[in-house]
Parts: C-alpha cells; sequence; structure tokens
C-alpha cells in the first residue's frame, strides 16, 4: 500500500469526472488530493469532501462517503442478498426489491439493505433501470466496492492527519 499527493491536473481530471460520470457538482476548487494506492485499486482522498475509488478505469464513491452515495440512484436488496453483494456477488434481480432513481447501463448505482437502510455496496448497471424492473431473473449490477472489500479493510487501519 501506498500514499501519495496528486498533482494538480489530476485532482482537476478527477474532479472533472466526478462531475459528469456521477452527476454532482463539486462546489469550490480542491487543492489537495491524497491516493491510497493498493492492488487493484485505488481510494482517492480530495480535501476533506470526498472519498473516491478508482478502479478499472471508474471512478465511484467510497462506501462512508454518504453524501455522494445520497446522490446516486439506488437498488434496494433484500435481506437475502446482503450476504451474498458483501462477498462480491453481482446483484441478481430476485434479490431486487426497488429502484430508486432511473439510470441507464454502465451507470454507477449504490446498493442499501432493506431493513436498516445501509449502503453495502456500489456497483454498474449491466442494464438500465426500466429493463432491472421489467426482468425476474439475472444479474443486474457489477459488484464494484463493498462492505469487507480489500479497500473497505485497508481504510479502517489508516489514520490521515
Amino acid at each position: 500500500m501506498k500514499i501519495y499527493n496528486i498533482p494538480r491536473k489530476e485532482i482537476i481530471q478527477v474532479v472533472n469526472s466526478l462531475n459528469e460520470s456521477l452527476m454532482i457538482d463539486v462546489e469550490g476548487k480542491i487543492k489537495d488530493a491524497k491516493v491510497i494506492k493498493l492492488d487493484e485499486a485505488e481510494v482517492i482522498l480530495l480535501e476533506d469532501k470526498f472519498q473516491l475509488v478508482r478502479k478499472n478505469g471508474k471512478i465511484f464513491p467510497f462506501l462512508r462517503d454518504q453524501d455522494l452515495l445520497d446522490h446516486l440512484p439506488t437498488v434496494i436488496v433484500d435481506k437475502g442478498a446482503i450476504k451474498f453483494v458483501c462477498n462480491g456477488a453481482d446483484i441478481m434481480r430476485p434479490g431486487i426489491v426497488k429502484v430508486e432513481g432511473e439510470f441507464g447501463k454502465e451507470s454507477i448505482i449504490s446498493i442499501k439493505e432493506e431493513l436498516h437502510g445501509k449502503f453495502i455496496a456500489v456497483g454498474a448497471s449491466i442494464l438500465p433501470s426500466v429493463e432491472i424492473l421489467a426482468s425476474e431473473r439475472g444479474a443486474m449490477i457489477r459488484n464494484l466496492h463493498f462492505v469487507g472489500d480489500r479497500l473497505w479493510e485497508a481504510m479502517k487501519s489508516i489514520r490521515l492527519s
């Protein structure tokens, strides 16, 4: 694991990606950003404002960034799906109880559990929301980051000043 600062040019690229792909308007100028690099992914900390993950060319919210996750369309899963989602499985149609918001194919989606409404994963949609609602079976959301994955565990042990 390595921790380093990223140059201003890269900060601008990350902020632009955040604005475009997640349709969130980042207000003000971000002057400081750190990257925590793990084997397969990076956690990007934009000042004290945002926690992002960069993995396989995608940038999406880290599961502890409640503000960013609240801006995403959400899929709510039943309690039977939680164990599988938190072990990295994709989100299957039978486990989906509700879709909040509209989205297209390959959109970044937050996944919540039904009982307490807690975020348990972030994924990329395989199908648009309209088709997910019309489907009865199959994988609907590709799991990108989940509670208990390597990123989650690594960030628990890091204290940044």
